[in-house]
Formats: structure tokens, sequence, C-alpha cells
């Protein structure tokens, strides 16, 4: 198996150890907790869901894939972060954009295992 020096479970993990998705984890849980608390009206509601999240969702998306090769946890870990700030900051009708956050998640990873 791959064997990757991890910062966070401080020694050499190998890609399968879910230690790695913590700095990224962090990244996403503060986008999706702390950016709505900034939302005023429906232009900056909109800005943030729609360009600022997705963004970081990216971002962060190719950096883990990019480090650690493909990641289908990447993915699973972009959505299922998303769902209990939605039921916190949205209605149900957010539930698509979980979905829109899943297929930029996957877009950064398969762009950060192309450029790896």
């Amino acid at each position: 198996m791959l064997q990757m020096y991890s910062p966070i479970c401080g020694k050499a993990a190998p890609v399968g150890n879910k230690c790695i998705f913590l700095p990224y984890a962090a990244v996403l849980a503060a986008a999706y907790y702390l950016l709505p608390l900034l939302m005023d009206d429906t232009g900056s509601a909109m800005f943030i869901l729609l360009a600022c999240m997705p963004l970081i969702v990216f971002v962060s998306s190719f950096l883990c894939c990019r480090r650690h090769r493909f990641q289908w946890l990447m993915i699973v870990l972009t959505v299922v972060l998303f769902l209990p700030s939605m039921y916190f900051y949205f209605n149900s009708s957010a539930l698509a954009y979980s979905v829109f956050y899943g297929i930029v998640s996957a877009a950064g990873c398969f762009a950060g295992e192309f450029l790896s």
C-alpha cells in the first residue's frame, strides 16, 4: 500500500488511513457552518452558496486528491458535512446544493488525480 507522511497522524500513514481527511474536513466544516452566518439578504446568500462554498469545496477536494490520490471518501465527506448545516441554516430545498457540492467535489478530485 502506498505510504505517505501525515502531519495529523504524525507517522507514515497508509492512504487508506482516515486521518488524512481531518484538515480538509475542518475547512469544509468551517465553510458550511460559519459562512452562512454572513448571509444578510438573498444576494449575499446566493453569492456564498453559489460562489464561495463551491470554490472552497473544489480547492479542498483538489488538494486532497492531489496529495493522496483519488479518494471517494472526500466526495462523500463533502455531502455528509453539508447535510446538518442544511437543517441549521436553510430548508429542505437546499438538498440540491448538497448534490451540487458533491459534483464540484468530484470534479476537484478528478482534477487533483489528473495533475498529481
